[in-house]
């Protein structure tokens, strides 16, 4: 049983063990709070389970992920009794019909009403609910994959193992190792796998993937979720901790008490909570450049380092610089007083650009901070740009500036959280166009690979930042939405527009993209296509006569009989697979072509879901740059 608080510095790492469908999840919230609170509380929870789900890409518009919706506190509010007598509550009803039929398709929410009251456990309710659990639960069982029986002895060994080992973690080849030298010999990796794979669904151990395959097995989940991240993100540990999320092994010392520093460190750059950034380069390391020695410095270098640590280590900044060798995003407390001071400081040769991924349920606030690891470990690799130099990368809470040359380039990366949205902002001097879009785009690309990873299934809006400059020399944001660009581009002034705008008065760079109508229809990913399906599926509003049209127009497959009486679901996912199959195997498909179908049928708001997801631009090619 997972048990995940509402403490919220832990949410980020939550990813790592939600999005499982062999389960049951339990949404638990109190009936004291104000009805629009509990409506926040379980939207937001229901919305974090389903955008964490992997979609299973087999055209089937199913919900897999069971989900019991629980009101407590019953004994402090007004309930009465159903005609059984249950305890009932109004509000708690209307929930959860509201809640089940907006994401039907999306999760299996189940249907029963449970109101407890939170100081009786014998409670008629309370028996309730745990037979609907055993009942769920062995519907979820089967779901399983099959233990190997190795499984059984190695479940046993793992109380021995944790006592062994002061640090109750092995590399994958360790691992294999020893079971091999202490249970089985001729166990096969591959055996192990499946093992590994089994005791997870058990909650015996957890497999961290790293980015050189040498996996981490944690053999004791308590003792990562508990001793390890528990108390390095912890309340005390926060209000004790450097607030400029820059850390040395000593400094974690005094944050966890374990020996093994290094493989603690290894076990938070699995989970995304750091980067680690080498130190002193050793013998057996590729000795580095002056340059690159140079760019490596201030890339680690925190302005507000010296400033928060006082003035003597403003006269000690080399030393500060070899001491930091981590940086923990989600522990840097640091903002700017003013946005001002790392955006907007450029003259009248500055040129302006941006855009916006808009969330939905308040969840991009609890990937940010996985994206500035992401984007530390990337920032190395755009110098490899021809003509980038002098990198400074600084992150402070809720935000980050990337900035080369000198600062003539310098990206920003804020999470607005009123907004509920990421911003990539853009600004350069007018030389530098061309190699500062050719940055932008790269910055853009992780962040987008990045939701699409870790919230695959939440509804991201494409927006476009305008920015302007008012008389008293402030900017001003404009925020277009992607339907409205799409609408702007029916006349030569839309593109004039994106000229002005997203491409820098450069006609060069929009001749290497495409955007609106032109972008390629493999850009409309398989969650964008299960969520028009549900959302057409929440009205009952589509019909067999327009799926036939739509089947026409898109060239689909000829059906000689149609079923008139067939399911609604079994309509829908005739949907899903027609759009599936015409985006993966028609000739050269843009998503004009789509439009214009799904128009020609009626589905009008489709193609505002289907536009909201689709990046602004696309490269043409993408390894090609712009010179």
């Amino acid at each position: 049983m997972w048990e995940f608080s509402g403490y919220k510095p832990y949410y980020f790492l939550y990813y790592f063990f939600i999005g499982n469908t062999s389960c049951i999840h339990a949404v638990v919230y109190s009936l004291k709070d104000p009805p629009p609170v509990q409506r926040e509380k379980v939207l937001f929870w229901l919305t974090f389970i389903h955008s964490r789900l992997p979609a299973q890409e087999d055209g089937l518009l199913q919900s897999r992920a069971k989900v019991v919706l629980i009101a407590t506190h019953a004994d402090e509010v007004e309930c009465s009794r159903d005609g059984e007598g249950y305890l009932y509550h109004v509000g708690a009803a209307r929930l959860l019909q509201d809640f089940r039929r907006q994401f039907k398709y999306k999760l299996d929410i189940q249907p029963e009403l449970h109101v407890l009251d939170a100081n009786s456990p014998n409670t008629l309710e309370m028996k309730v609910l745990k037979h609907q659990l055993l009942r769920l639960r062995d519907q979820v069982v089967p779901e399983i994959p099959t233990a190997p029986v190795i499984a059984d002895v190695i479940s046993t060994w793992l109380e021995e193992w944790n006592r062994a080992h002061f640090i109750p973690i092995k590399y994958w080849p360790e691992f294999i190792r020893l079971v091999q030298s202490r249970i089985n010999p001729l166990c096969t990796e591959s055996v192990l796998r499946e093992t590994v794979q089994f005791l997870q669904y058990t909650g015996d151990l957890i497999v961290l993937e790293t980015d050189d395959d040498n996996d981490l097995i944690i053999l004791n989940p308590s003792w990562v979720l508990t001793d390890a991240v528990g108390n390095l993100f912890s309340q005390d540990s926060i209000s004790h901790a450097r607030v400029t999320g820059s850390f040395t092994t000593d400094d974690l010392h005094f944050l966890i008490t374990e020996s093994d520093v290094g493989m603690v460190i290894d076990v938070l750059t699995a989970l995304e909570c750091c980067t680690v950034v080498k130190g002193n380069v050793g013998q057996d390391q590729e000795l580095e450049s002056p340059s690159q020695s140079e760019a490596r410095k201030q890339s680690i270098h925190s302005f507000f380092e010296d400033a928060a640590a006082g003035t003597n280590n403003l006269q000690n900044s080399a030393i500060v610089e070899e001491e930091l060798q981590m940086e923990i995003p989600r522990l840097n407390l640091i903002q700017p007083s003013e946005i001002n001071e790392v955006w907007g400081c450029g003259g009248e040769d500055t040129v302006r650009t941006g855009i916006q991924f808009r969330g939905s349920g308040a969840q991009l606030i609890h990937v940010f901070p996985r994206i500035q690891c992401r984007l530390r470990r990337a920032a190395f690799r755009l110098l490899e740009l021809k003509g980038l130099e002098s990198q400074e990368l600084v992150q402070w809470l809720l935000g980050s500036r990337l900035a080369f040359n000198k600062g003539l380039i310098n990206i920003c990366l804020i999470c607005d959280e009123s907004e509920e949205a990421i911003e990539a902002k853009l600004e350069t001097s007018k030389s530098l166009i061309s190699l500062a879009f050719n940055c932008f785009h790269d910055v853009l690309i992780l962040v987008r690979e990045s939701l699409d990873e870790i919230v695959s299934q939440l509804s991201i809006c494409n927006c476009l930042l305008v920015f302007k400059t008012s008389t008293s020399s402030r900017i001003f944001k404009e925020v277009v939405s992607q339907p409205t660009l799409f609408h702007l581009l029916t006349d030569s002034d839309g593109i004039n527009f994106l000229e002005e705008t997203i491409f820098l008065h450069n006609p060069q760079l929009q001749g290497c993209c495409w955007f609106g109508d032109d972008i390629p229809a493999s850009w409309i990913r398989y969650e964008v296509l299960l969520e028009v399906c549900s959302d057409l599926g929440k009205n009952d509003e589509f019909s067999i006569t327009q799926l036939k049209d739509l089947n026409r127009l898109l060239g689909g497959e000829e059906i000689r009989n149609w079923d008139e009486n067939e399911s609604y679901d079994s309509r829908l996912n005739r949907l899903l697979q027609l759009l599936v199959d015409w985006r993966d195997c028609s000739e050269n498909p843009i998503v004009g072509k789509l439009f214009n179908a799904l128009r020609a049928v009626g589905l009008v708001d489709v193609i505002t879901t289907l536009q909201e997801s689709l990046p602004i631009f696309v490269l043409k090619d993408g390894e090609v740059r712009v010179e």
